[in-house]
C-alpha cells in the first residue's frame, strides 16, 4: 500500500470511529433518560405499595380487607395416629368375580420392561 492509500484509509477508520463515537453517546443519552424514568416509576409504584397494603382490596369502588386463612398451613397425614389402633376394609363375604389386568408399568421401579413373570395375581 502506498501513502495515499493509507491516507484515505485512515481517514475512513477515523469516520467510523466518530460515527461510533456519535451513537454511543446517543445510547448513553438513552440509557440515563430510561433510568430516570424507571426510578420515577419505581417511585410511583412504591407509593401506591403503602397506599393499598396486600390485606386490602378494592371492588365496585369499596376497599375490604382480606381476611387471614384459618386453616392450618401444614397438612395433617391421613390415617390413624402413632400408637392407635388401625382400621383396614373389611374383606368381601362373596367374591363375584375375578379378572385378570395386564401391568403396563413395574408398580415397585416403574419400568416398562415387563417379562411374564411379573404379571402375578394379587391376593
Amino acid at each position: 500500500m502506498n501513502e495515499k492509500e493509507l491516507k484515505v484509509k485512515i481517514e475512513k477508520l477515523r469516520k467510523e470511529n466518530q460515527k461510533i463515537h456519535n451513537e454511543t453517546e446517543g445510547l448513553r443519552k438513552e440509557n440515563k433518560k430510561l433510568k430516570k424514568e424507571l426510578d420515577k416509576i419505581q417511585e410511583k409504584f412504591e407509593e401506591y405499595k403503602k397506599r393499598h397494603p396486600k390485606t386490602t382490596g378494592v371492588k365496585h369502588g369499596k376497599s375490604y380487607f382480606f381476611k387471614s386463612s384459618t386453616r392450618s398451613k401444614k397438612q395433617k397425614k391421613p390415617g390413624a395416629k402413632k400408637g392407635h389402633k388401625p382400621h383396614f376394609r373389611p374383606m368381601p363375604e362373596q367374591i363375584d368375580e375375578t379378572r385378570r389386568i395386564p401391568v403396563a408399568v413395574c408398580p415397585i421401579c416403574g419400568g416398562t420392561d415387563l417379562s411374564e413373570n411379573v404379571q402375578s395375581i394379587r391376593e
